[in-house]
């Protein structure tokens, strides 16, 4: 991942995608701490998150899930039968933006 050219505003933000993207497994449903670990030292490792970035990670992750879920219903409602992709549920994302409400910053642990 090129996080350098991804973001040129709040950039945790692209991490918060990433963490929304990579750290569940399928479907939604369980949320992979193990990968969630490594995301973050590894980011961190090159570019450490301020107290104020990693405040703002959990709201961060549940817009990013939202911006999944948005884009997943919006393709779900009005891809055609005979499309040559497969549409994803948008309920994957619902449930990881639930997820990243209760949890607050746990799942943001290094």
């Amino acid at each position: 991942i090129d996080f350098y050219f991804a973001c040129t505003d709040i950039t945790a933000y692209d991490l918060a995608v990433t963490h929304a993207a990579w750290c569940f497994g399928a479907g939604g449903r369980e949320f992979r701490p193990d990968i969630a670990a490594a995301l973050m030292a590894g980011y961190e490792a090159v570019r450490p998150l301020s107290d104020a970035e990693r405040q703002a990670l959990p709201l961060m992750a549940q817009g990013a899930a939202m911006r999944f879920l948005s884009t997943r219903a919006y393709d779900w409602l009005h891809t055609p039968d005979d499309a040559l992709v497969m549409r994803k549920d948008p309920m994957d994302f619902a449930r990881r933006m639930r997820f990243y409400k209760e949890m607050g910053d746990q799942p943001f642990a290094a």
